[in-house]
C-alpha cells in the first residue's frame, strides 16, 4: 500500500479530521504500526506488522510440529511402497 505523504505536507487529524498538522517525522509505535509525528497514522492495525501474541506463537510451534510429523509419516509410507514395488 502506498500513501502519498511526505515530510512537510499538511494532513488533517482529530476525531472529525479537521485539525491541520504538518508532517515532521514518520515512525512506528510499540506494536509496529506506522505513525506520523508519533501519532497513529491509520485507524486500523495491520496484522502482518504486529508482533505475535503468546497464543499465536504456541499455535505456530504446534503447526510446525504437526507438519514435521506428517512429513515423516509420508516419507515412511513412500519407503514402504517403494520396497513393495521393487519386490514384485
Amino acid at each position: 500500500m502506498n500513501i502519498d505523504v511526505q515530510i512537510g505536507d499538511t494532513i488533517l487529524t482529530g476525531k472529525f479530521k479537521n485539525k491541520k498538522v504538518v508532517v515532521k517525522k514518520f515512525g512506528t509505535d510499540d506494536k509496529g504500526q506506522p505513525t506520523i509525528n508519533g501519532m497513529k497514522m491509520l485507524a486500523f492495525r495491520i496484522k502482518k506488522l504486529m508482533p505475535l501474541s503468546d497464543k499465536e506463537k504456541e499455535a505456530q510451534k504446534k503447526a510446525k510440529a504437526v507438519n514435521i510429523f506428517d512429513g515423516a509419516i509420508k516419507e515412511y509410507v513412500n519407503k514402504v511402497i517403494d520396497k513393495e514395488i521393487n519386490k514384485g
